[in-house]
């Protein structure tokens, strides 16, 4: 029996725990593959409203699987820790796409993390397809220590200070921005790739904070009770402490209200860091990728103009 994986949203960072789950309990994994940004502005008509590009390339995906899966799993994540949220748009998302998409595949949903044991909805799902219950605590487990092991990884994975090269600076970057707009293709704009080429070393939140996605974060007193928004909170409090970043960069998209309250907060850290470059990159502005070229060229001028200002110091 073939379990599709959507290639998007919780995907980033959650997949490799998925993936792991339904190969031990025997099932044959399909990822479906990064869109194109001409599949994207096909399907994503078929959402209507003011919502995110991340939730609407949900369409692509799905369109992608009709026919080469059983069902699809998309996960059911209202709370992961008692107090701590995923956006409400991505909690709902598994209700509306089975109205959506009566004509797409078969799409289950239930929690399902690293962080807890699957619970009742979980064996409500998979026991029909002849899963027993010491199969799922097994594959759970055996998932969840391969989740750990990858935490790790992402952690040793953090770059050291870069020594520069001749006529070009040391350029650290770190770049904020929701899990999932970082890791999907789609959304990032292959910025990663981007900044390295151009000499820096970038460092993201699952390389500083993997874990803080389940961790409280306060501002002036505040609680964050968006779990991705104060994971990159933490990150920058990290970054700022043991890492010293050079720059700082978030990418955005223009509907996502949890960004609209973490943006000014990362804007406003900057500015009292002595005015830490800040560039914000509202990913569903730039429909080339020459669009984002241009500004983060504009911004590594910025960056080496601050390194050559501490060297005077």
């Amino acid at each position: 029996m073939k379990v599709g994986l959507l290639n998007c949203l919780l995907y980033y960072p959650l997949g490799p725990y998925w993936e792991t789950f339904f190969r031990e309990l025997k099932f044959e994994v399909v990822v479906s593959p990064a869109l194109s940004r001409d599949d994207f502005d096909r399907k994503r008509t078929r959402f209507a409203g003011d919502i995110c590009l991340p939730v609407e390339s949900v369409a692509g995906h799905l369109d992608w699987m009709k026919g080469r899966v059983d069902f699809a799993f998309m996960p059911k994540l209202l709370d992961r820790r008692g107090d701590l949220y995923i956006c409400p748009v991505c909690a709902g998302l598994p209700s509306v796409i089975r109205h959506v998409f009566a004509d797409g595949p078969e799409v289950r949903s239930f929690p399902l993390t690293p962080f807890s044991e699957p619970g009742r909805e979980a064996k409500r799902s998979l026991l029909p397809l002849g899963r027993s219950p010491g199969d799922i605590r097994r594959a759970h487990v055996v998932a969840r220590d391969r989740y750990a092991a990858l935490e790790a990884e992402w952690r040793a994975d953090l770059p050291g200070r870069n020594p520069g090269t001749a006529g070009v600076p040391p350029r650290t970057i770190l770049v904020l921005g929701m899990p999932y707009v970082l890791g999907d293709p789609l959304t990032n704009g292959n910025l990663h790739d981007l900044l390295r080429q151009r000499g820096c070393e970038v460092a993201m939140p699952l390389n500083l904070v993997p874990r803080s996605m389940i961790r409280r974060v306060h501002v002036a007193g505040y609680p964050i009770y968006w779990s991705f928004a104060g994971m990159s909170i933490h990150a920058m409090e990290v970054a700022l402490k043991e890492w010293h970043p050079d720059g700082v960069i978030y990418l955005s998209s223009f509907a996502c209200g949890v960004d609209s309250v973490v943006v000014p907060i990362v804007q406003a850290v900057c500015r009292r860091c002595e005015d830490l470059p800040c560039l914000t990159v509202t990913v569903d502005e730039h429909a080339s990728a020459a669009h984002v070229e241009v500004r983060v060229e504009a911004f590594l001028d910025c960056v080496d103009a601050g390194i050559r200002k501490k060297a005077r110091a």
